[in-house]
């Protein structure tokens, strides 16, 4: 027996439907970064204000928003649209963190951070 959903909730096309591709993955990867950086409290932002917020943290954190968004479509939409983004700029970070470490158990946590990230890039 085959069921088949057709159709589109609130307005929200097939470009929303395609955006998930894949992120499930990222979304995770995310947040085993973010968990593997908050071990020794090195994600950006963790001891002072961080401009803006960490870039890992928002796309660690997109899966709660976007549960949070589920009944809003078009804002779900919209912040499905600009996860990639996000994503890729907390890679960037990722890379950044890993350029700026000292040898030694912090780079290996910082460099596990990245490597996690960029598998599912």
């Amino acid at each position: 027996m085959t069921i088949v959903a057709r159709g589109c909730y609130g307005g929200v096309g097939a470009a929303s439907v395609a955006a998930l591709s894949g992120v499930k993955g990222k979304l995770r990867h995310a947040l085993i970064a973010k968990a593997n950086l908050d071990e020794d409290r090195s994600t950006p932002g963790a001891h002072t204000p961080y401009p803006g917020g960490s870039m890992i943290s928002q796309a660690a954190s997109t899966a709660e928003s976007l549960a949070y968004l589920a009944q809003t479509p078009r804002a779900f939409a919209a912040l499905l649209a600009n996860f990639t983004n996000v994503y890729n700029a907390g890679v960037l970070e990722a890379e950044t963190m890993v350029s700026s470490a000292s040898a030694g158990n912090e780079l290996l946590r910082r460099n596990y951070s990245l490597q996690m990230m960029k598998s599912a890039a």
